[in-house]
């Protein structure tokens, strides 16, 4: 090499060696305490459940397969029984042996001092340090393209052939890094300028063990020819995926990597400066550091997602020590580069610092649904939709959670079978996939989400909310259809939806609404017609007893088809379909008085009653009756609590009771709140629950200065809804 000599390495006894040990144990700490112990990523899951069953053409893992990854994985699941967390560990492990190979490898062209500097910088990233503890292939791979970087950067052709069985294995480990990977071992054979027979000797060596860690990969997926298709199909996916998505700067992995826009200019403009200055000590090692650097970031960029952070990885372990020779470059003195570094490295450290702790310690969105839904009193299989299926699939592999479940694409192809389900079932999805869901009224889906600003900057950007589901109906066909936003599925020919199961005593509700003409529309459960009627415009509420409907199996899912009659009539959709069932206590645990006597889209109805008003003591949101009222209501719950209260002369006695028959009770109330509490019939779906005011009164009799002349009863609150007898 022409230029400078390079530096040596570390010095026995140094100062350096000693702070170099300290910062091993410093970043070590840093990442073991961050693993997280499940995955943040479809790719994670994917990886973990390659240790169960690889199978490319099933994306487990997606082609070109990663050979050593999935070998590692195994290896881990025989070792520790948990792929996942042995990978994780693999990962964090890798990010702990990058410290001293980088601190190496920048040490023979900047010095040990600044080598440490840049190695220190780099591990605090909030790109580097994010993913470090994941179960992600990058940063292992970039630990063993660093080996390889310093056995090269020695004389000799051991060396030579053992940086590229290295390189080798960085391939085998994450094969889509071949390109600046292979660029790297050409420059490396232009640096040293060996002879030509033992460049080609490392170059045969290379191609062999990459070819050996393919064989028996290929030869699992069936034969070089569907390994080729899986690796070509998988190609054009990427290809027409990666054309959409933007080129916006600030959103860039690499600008969100390094901390957002500001700090990626100033990484950008340091770097160039300092490989201005490289030029001048190390030419050759200058030009070919470019060219690894243009051509990594040239293929991050436009064959890979480029707003993804963890992509970034080897580019900043390229760029970091020409930031850190600009920075000197700079400040003119390398006492005050370091100073400079550690300042930059601390700011990185702590700005990431909140998204590595809510990475170790919150529930990942999408797990957090599917283990509620798992330890659900009520559900016995779960239904999911979207990206969410690589975590389905690892916790199948992995035999966790005892409830079937179901893939709604499965579903809709018949390569599962709808009919076969036993419900109740509860439906998760997460975001980026619209929901096949059309809601019951109430309760709305239930969210888990994260919330960590860092975290979601720093991350894919995706899964970090999901929805779970019990009341409602999912939509199976037609394949194309889904609802709109807010649930409204509209109607055009004939809709087949999953509905709850259909135990003797329950009853569909179904909101439909019309515009324009109206629009002739027919129900059949389980292929036996139950409605058949012309809307005209406006919204349609119908609640519909299923006495009559006679199930083989009360627990089997039921099939709801909706069939719409003509295309002349006006636009019709359906709001909500829901399943009330005799003992499923899924339903809404409270009921306001806002809502009374007819609200909640329908799921309430009712009559006897006044407008809302501020009444009792303390006031609050209520409605007078009248001497008698009535509610239908769901019947799921075992008991229901009413608060009622009476701010009149000498209060009230009333007569309540459930029909079917549940229970019947009398009580007195004053002007105080109270609350009655009664049993709800456990053969009902539904009932009515009726209020009789034994004594009725007039204000204005009874103040003759008043003008109220309403007959009133008592006052009715908020109804609550409990499991509990």
């Amino acid at each position: 090499m022409n230029g400078r000599p390079l530096e040596p390495l570390f010095p026995p006894q140094s100062a350096v060696r000693f702070a170099l040990i300290a910062l091993v144990f410093v970043v070590a700490m840093s990442r073991l305490a961050a693993i997280p112990g499940q995955p943040w990523e479809q790719d994670e899951a994917l990886f973990a459940a390659a240790a169960f069953n690889t199978n490319i053409i099933e994306h487990r893992p997606h082609p070109p397969g990663f050979p050593l990854w999935v070998a590692a994985a195994k290896a881990s699941n025989m070792v520790l029984g948990d792929p996942l967390l042995g990978l994780q560990l693999l990962s964090a492990l890798s990010s702990i042996a990058l410290l001293p190979l980088l601190a190496l490898l920048w040490g023979r062209l900047l010095g040990p001092e600044l080598g440490l500097a840049a190695s220190a910088l780099f591990a605090f990233l909030p790109g580097v340090w994010f993913h470090a503890p994941r179960a992600f292939s990058t940063t292992p791979a970039v630990a063993i393209a660093a080996l390889a970087g310093l056995l090269w950067l020695a004389p000799g052709r051991g060396r030579l052939l053992a940086g590229s069985v290295a390189m080798a294995c960085a391939v085998l480990v994450r094969p889509v890094l071949a390109p600046p990977l292979v660029v790297a071992g050409i420059a490396a054979a232009w640096l040293r300028r060996d002879r030509i027979r033992d460049v080609v000797l490392s170059g045969v060596l290379a191609a062999g063990v990459i070819l050996a860690g393919f064989l028996p990969l290929i030869i699992d997926t069936g034969g070089l020819g569907p390994f080729l298709d899986a690796l070509a199909a998988h190609g054009t996916y990427q290809e027409r995926n990666v054309g959409l998505v933007t080129w916006t700067a600030g959103r860039l992995g690499i600008v969100r990597a390094v901390g957002g826009p500001p700090a990626a200019v100033l990484a950008l403009a340091l770097g160039v400066l300092g490989w201005l200055g490289l030029v001048r000590r190390h030419r050759r090692v200058a030009w070919g550091l470019a060219l690894v650097t243009i051509v990594a970031a040239a293929w991050l960029l436009l064959a890979h997602n480029r707003t993804y952070t963890r992509y970034t990885v080897p580019w900043l372990a390229l760029w970091v020590g020409l930031a850190v020779l600009g920075i000197v470059r700079l400040v003119g003195s390398r006492r005050y580069a370091l100073i400079a570094v550690a300042v930059l490295t601390t700011a990185a450290a702590a700005w990431t610092l909140p998204a590595i702790a809510s990475q170790a310690t919150a529930p990942f969105p999408p797990l957090a649904a599917l283990s509620a839904a798992q330890t659900s009193g009520s559900a016995r299989s779960i239904i999911t939709d979207g990206g969410i299926s690589p975590f389905v699939d690892l916790l199948s592999l992995a035999r966790r959670g005892s409830r079937p479940t179901y893939w709604r694409p499965l579903l809709l192809d018949g390569r599962q079978d709808a009919r076969s389900i036993r419900g109740p079932w509860t439906y998760t999805w997460a975001e980026g996939t619209r929901p096949a869901l059309v809601p019951a009224p109430a309760p709305p889906p239930r969210v888990f989400q994260c919330r960590e600003t860092r975290l979601v900057y720093l991350s894919q950007q995706r899964y970090l909310t999901a929805w779970s589901a019990s009341r409602g109906a999912i939509v199976l066909g037609p394949a194309h259809l889904l609802p709109a936003a807010g649930g409204r599925l509209a109607i055009k020919g004939k809709v087949d939806l999953l509905a709850q199961p259909t135990p003797p005593g329950s009853w569909l509700g179904a909101v439909f609404s019309v515009r324009g003409r109206p629009a002739s529309v027919s129900l059949e459960l389980d292929q036996r017609e139950i409605l058949s009627t012309e809307l005209p415009p406006g919204t349609h509420v119908y609640r519909i007893p299923l006495r009559d409907h006679v199930v083989s199996d009360a627990k089997r899912t039921a099939i709801v088809s909706i069939l719409r009659h003509g295309d002349d009539g006006g636009d019709l959709e359906l709001r909500h379909l829901w399943i009330d069932a005799p003992g499923r206590p899924v339903g809404p645990r409270m009921i306001p008085a806002t809502a009374l006597p007819n609200g909640l889209s329908g799921l309430i109805d009712g009559d006897g009653l006044y407008g809302l008003e501020q009444l009792g003591e303390p006031p609050r949101p209520a409605r007078w009756t009248g001497p008698r009222a009535w509610l239908s209501i769901p019947a799921g719950f075992p008991r229901i609590s009413i608060a009622l209260c009476a701010p009149r002369p000498g209060g009230a006695r009333v007569r309540l009771r459930t029909e079917p028959l549940g229970s019947e009770i009398t009580v007195v109330v004053g002007p105080q709140w109270t609350t009655a509490e009664l049993s709800l019939p456990r053969a009902a779906g539904r009932c009515v629950l009726s209020l009789e005011v034994l004594d009725p009164f007039v204000p204005a009799k009874a103040d003759p200065s008043s003008t109220d002349h309403r007959r009133l009863g008592v006052v009715l609150g908020n109804i609550r809804f409990d499991e509990v007898r």
